[in-house]
């Protein structure tokens, strides 16, 4: 099965100012995604996804073998990822004549993820034959027992009717959360698609400690000392 890794790279970011190219350990953020995908050894390209000129530049000198400039309308914070992932792999076909079985994309902002949670992510997803298969962390906070939204701000009240609320943690059900370490997917099912869930799709639990996702400066801090344990 042909595919390509794929690292969506804007230039516009909001928790942390030019977020993809900020040093983390002596490299570029983005560089470290780079890096893990030409570990994989079976991929045919490492594409980068960018409207950043800086990011171009560094996505070349840490071996990136495409990139894409992404159009503007797919960079605001309010654009689809889906839409990026669709336009890459369109990208693939027009300009490279690579019409590849699936992708993985390796978001740039889980720097401590190891290159077997990628294989085995892979190796998941051919096995079982699935639309896509995403990477999940049991969530700290779960939404039946200690979560709850604020109304009329001023009052607090349960996320889910009062009914469906357990009073004991270890009666509630086991809550995910869905990290940025990969997330693998049939290409011809992202083109036919506008939802990443309407398919057969999968899961690789990962630990913890490596699914931080760096999101602000405190996410930065645990996961430079993480790093380093």
């Amino acid at each position: 099965m042909k595919y390509f890794s794929l690292i969506c790279a804007r230039g516009g970011s909001k928790g942390i100012k030019n977020k993809n190219f900020i040093d983390f350990n002596g490299l570029p953020l983005i560089a470290w995604s780079i890096k893990k995908a030409k570990e994989l050894n079976s991929c045919s390209y490492v594409v980068v996804s960018t409207d950043s000129k800086k990011i171009r530049k560094i996505a070349s000198d840490y071996g990136a073998d495409i990139i894409i400039d992404r159009p503007k309308k797919l960079c605001t914070d309010k654009s689809p990822e889906i839409l990026t992932w669709k336009h890459s792999i369109n990208y693939m076909i027009k300009y490279h004549n690579f019409k590849s079985d699936f992708f993985i994309s390796i978001p740039t902002t889980s720097p401590l993820r190891s290159t077997s949670d990628l294989k085995k992510s892979i190796n998941k997803f051919k096995k079982d034959n699935y639309d896509g298969l995403m990477t999940l962390t049991e969530s700290k906070k779960n939404p039946f027992f200690n979560m709850v939204k604020i109304y009329k701000k001023k009052y607090v009240k349960p996320i889910f009717d009062k009914s469906i609320i357990v009073s004991r943690r270890q009666s509630v059900p086991k809550i995910f959360d869905i990290t940025t370490i990969s997330y693998v997917y049939k290409s011809e099912f992202i083109l036919n698609t506008n939802n990443i869930f309407d398919g057969k799709i999968g899961y690789m639990e990962i630990p913890k400690i490596r699914s931080i996702d760096i999101d602000d400066h405190f996410d930065l801090k645990i996961a430079k000392f993480l790093s380093h344990k």
